[in-house]
């Protein structure tokens, strides 16, 4: 439990990271700019997740460890359009396989249990092929016992200045965003993604101040019959 002058001190730091990216967010004159910000806030995460800690709080965490890959994953609106992005790049044969997969997954993680398990639609062999763009959540999740994290318990053992470090940055973006009127929702990840490719004007019109509709059924109708050619956006 946080004393009431930790609070206040995490309080002031969310409002001097907010100050800083609203004056950031506030010069960018169309939705890609907005987006590419997220590229400032994910370095800022993972400066943090890499700075040497201590023996007992290290995390143990590694490449191919991918137990927190199979739970549920929540992105905001531009993470999803970001990523969405990159599907719409990939090569036609591959688009299509990952938008299949990505319909199946969504369709599970609606009906997933806080129990259950279900992959990634993103992850290959273990390993994340969206790494680059991962969403904050993925950035700053970490574990100090890697027993706990297959074993799938109810509480994960985490190095608390860590992720109170991580969730001041992520907390203070977000409001930023949300002072410049972008929309920063909560999306199951697959979801989100499948409707940000369904909608052609999916980033145009986060920029002007609408939510990224998410609702599973609806995205994975029209995940399925026009994410594989409706999102292009131009390069900013």
């Amino acid at each position: 439990m946080l004393s009431q002058e930790e609070q206040s001190r995490i309080r002031e730091s969310i409002k001097a990271v907010s100050v800083r990216a609203t004056s950031s967010i506030q010069k960018c004159t169309n939705a890609w700019q907005a987006i590419v910000f997220l590229k400032s806030l994910n370095s800022s995460i993972d400066a943090v997740t890499s700075e040497p800690q201590s023996l007992a709080l290290t995390p143990e965490c590694k490449a191919g460890c991918s137990f927190c890959c199979s739970v549920k994953v929540e992105v905001s609106d531009p993470e999803a359009i970001q990523i969405a992005r990159h599907v719409q790049d990939l090569p036609q044969d591959e688009k299509v396989k990952l938008i299949e997969k990505l319909k199946l997954v969504a369709a599970h993680k609606a009906n997933l249990t806080t129990s259950g398990r279900s992959d990634c639609a993103f992850l290959e062999a273990g390993l994340c092929s969206i790494y680059a763009i991962r969403p904050s959540v993925c950035r700053k999740a970490h574990s100090l016992s890697v027993k706990a994290c297959e074993e799938l318990a109810p509480e994960i053992p985490q190095n608390l200045n860590l992720l109170l470090q991580c969730e001041v940055i992520v907390a203070g973006a977000n409001e930023a965003f949300q002072k410049n009127n972008l929309h920063v929702g909560k999306y199951e990840l697959s979801s989100a993604v499948l409707a940000a490719l369904a909608n052609v004007n999916a980033a145009e019109e986060w920029f002007r101040g609408k939510p990224l509709v998410c609702e599973t059924g609806k995205a994975l109708k029209s995940g399925g019959e026009n994410a594989a050619s409706a999102f292009h956006p131009d390069v900013a």
